[in-house]
């Protein structure tokens, strides 16, 4: 199941459809448990033994404290009927964290799935906050140090690939072998 916690993000990236109508809405409580009581209903119904949850959004991580709660659980519920919790996660990686990272692979094993858009150059010229700072280097740094802190967390690494931009990619691996982190993906 895909979960959706807000449609709030914390960048103005030039090509998404929020940059110019940002989002600043979120599940409220009385949503948030009526999602998890539906969620375990049809997992019984279906009588499944693993449930996968992928938060996404927005940016799912300005939610945090849902993201652990509703972990928190499912692995619970899922362990009491005998089963296993999964879950992924689609980030920017601003939020991105070690700690938060080794407190989700607590409740079942997961994957992070982040986005950077080539080298930093290329990158910052699109993936930006709202006052246009380029985010390259913060995203980096939270990647690089969530993958020391949790070296059983699947990472993934997406972009947003234009042909013309062929040589930043080529730079972004080489930034990515000189950080020690080649092998460490599932995904590129």
């Amino acid at each position: 199941i895909t979960l959706m916690p807000t449609l709030a993000c914390n960048l103005a990236c030039n090509y998404c459809f929020q940059k110019e109508h940002p989002a600043f809405n979120r599940m409220t409580d009385t949503h948030e448990a009526a999602t998890v009581e539906w969620i375990l209903r049809k997992l019984d119904e279906a009588k499944q033994p693993i449930l996968m949850v992928h938060y996404f959004g927005g940016e799912p991580l300005t939610r945090k404290d849902y993201l652990l709660r509703t972990a928190e659980i499912f692995s619970s519920a899922m362990r009491a009927r005998g089963g296993a919790f999964k879950w992924e996660i689609t980030t920017n990686g601003i939020g991105l964290d070690g700690e938060f990272a080794r407190k989700m692979t607590a409740f079942g094993p997961g994957a992070v799935k982040v986005t950077l858009d080539g080298d930093q150059e290329t990158h910052d010229a699109a993936r930006v906050y709202r006052n246009g700072k380029g985010t390259f280097e913060e995203i980096f740094g939270n990647l690089v140090e969530t993958a020391k802190a949790c070296p059983g967390l699947s990472l993934r690494l997406g972009g947003n690939f234009r042909p013309a931009d062929g040589a930043s990619y080529e730079r972004l691996l080489d930034r990515i072998e000189g950080a020690g982190l080649v092998g460490r993906f599932d995904m590129v």
